[in-house]
């Protein structure tokens, strides 16, 4: 992929960029100044900060960030793009970006991440929870299927979060199938030769697809379903995780499958239509057969079943 791989962290009291290769190279507080009369950009990152407390009536120095997310998409976008300028002024290729998110963040504030990503010089962006990048950061193995605790401590939020992957096939686990999902496969409006007509997979192949990795569930279940009709599946971008695979589908980046109760046209995401049907899936229940379950414990899986059957 053409571009320098960035990364940012759009915390509440500062922003971090990373640069693959590189390392950290832009530490700067979450802070924008502007001309109150004229609305012109005076500075931003550290000499903003400075201004705090200090700035006469002519000067309004504003904190964009609140609890992790953005609260004024303007400031926000003027300090990504005069601090992305700063890594990126001398690259042909506009970069990739990833950027943190808490994980609470609804899907219209995500729309608006890689919206602010986009307009402040992005070529390609997608977006990562920061429990999820805490602990790829930390050297974790996401790929074992055991959970691993993360805690995330950032100046307006902290996140805790299980970090794990599907489960493989095991004599030690059960599994109980608590309910049958639908997926579809889906693009952004981007993909206009994919939409309002049928697509057969063979063409869908010629698309980039975004998967799951290779040891998990989702890619076993489309690997299946693309060998069935004689087609290799090989995706071009692997998400960490499943929740990612609709943001970056609404970033351009390639066609994605997601339960069809997720799609909202709103959110910059359509259906194809596919000549194939895919086949139905199944959530279910994993546990450890040889594992005795505490009192909370059944009581979860108790209101698990009841929530996923609907009584």
């Amino acid at each position: 992929m053409l571009g320098t791989n960035i990364g940012i962290d759009l915390g509440t009291t500062s922003i971090l960029i990373f640069v693959e290769g590189k390392g950290i190279v832009v530490s700067e507080p979450s802070a924008v100044a502007f001309d109150t009369d004229t609305g012109r950009l005076l500075a931003v990152g550290q000499k903003a900060a400075d201004m705090i407390g200090r700035n006469p009536d002519s000067i309004t120095v504003v904190k964009p960030m609140r609890s992790g997310v953005i609260s004024d998409f303007t400031a926000t976008k003027a300090i990504v793009r005069v601090l992305l300028y700063k890594v990126c002024k001398n690259m042909v290729f506009k970069p990739n970006i990833v950027v943190c998110m808490p994980s609470t963040v609804t899907n219209l504030e995500k729309r608006t991440i890689l919206d602010l990503v986009t307009a402040a010089g992005a070529g390609r962006a997608c977006l990562i929870e920061e429990p999820l990048a805490a602990a790829l950061g930390a050297g974790l193995d996401i790929r074992r299927p055991m959970g691993t605790m993360v805690v995330d401590i950032g100046g307006g939020t902290a996140d805790i979060a299980i970090v794990t992957t599907p489960t493989v096939r095991s004599a030690s686990l059960s599994e109980t199938p608590l309910r049958s999902v639908r997926e579809v496969a889906i693009c952004s409006p981007a993909f206009k030769e994919l939409l309002g007509r049928k697509i057969s997979l063979a063409d869908l192949g010629n698309y980039p697809l975004i998967s799951l990795g290779t040891s998990t569930k989702s890619f076993e279940f489309y690997s299946a379903f693309f060998t069935e009709h004689g087609l290799p599946y090989s995706p071009d971008i692997e998400a960490a995780t499943a929740d990612q695979i609709l943001p970056m589908a609404q970033a351009d980046l390639g066609v994605g499958f997601v339960p069809e109760e997720f799609v909202n046209p709103s959110d910059n995401v359509r259906i194809i239509d596919l000549e194939e049907e895919i086949p139905e899936r199944s959530i279910c229940l994993i546990k450890r057969k040889e594992q005795p379950l505490s009192v909370a414990a059944k009581e979860l899986e108790r209101m698990i079943i009841e929530l996923a059957s609907g009584e």
